[in-house]
């Protein structure tokens, strides 16, 4: 199943978020195996091993997954918030004033 979603096409995991990134990251796709697995395995087409097997990477790529989230998290809370380049509303207002207080 593809995520068609423009909003998050061709970006990446830092640029949409932790929400878009799942997608990103085809999540959906490894539970969507694991519930295929499962009605296989109890239908008889795939061996006890064999789901064993799948249950045991999905679980460590899931866990891979969760190390990038928190790391992702983690250095996003560490971040310090730069001044903006441009003058913001309150001083464009102040410099108004100045400005009409000289002219007059």
């Amino acid at each position: 199943m593809e995520h068609d979603d423009p909003r998050t096409k061709n970006k990446t995991l830092n640029e949409t978020g932790t929400s878009a990134g799942i997608h990103a990251l085809n999540i959906v796709n490894i539970v969507q195996g694991l519930v295929q697995d499962l009605n296989d395995l109890r239908a008889g087409k795939l061996t006890i091993q064999k789901a064993n097997a799948h249950s045991k990477l999905a679980h460590e790529i899931l866990r891979g997954i969760n190390f990038v989230i928190s790391a992702q998290k983690f250095i996003e809370g560490q971040a310090i918030q730069l001044p903006s380049a441009e003058p913001s509303k309150k001083n464009k207002r102040s410099r108004k004033a100045v400005v009409d207080l000289e002219s007059s």
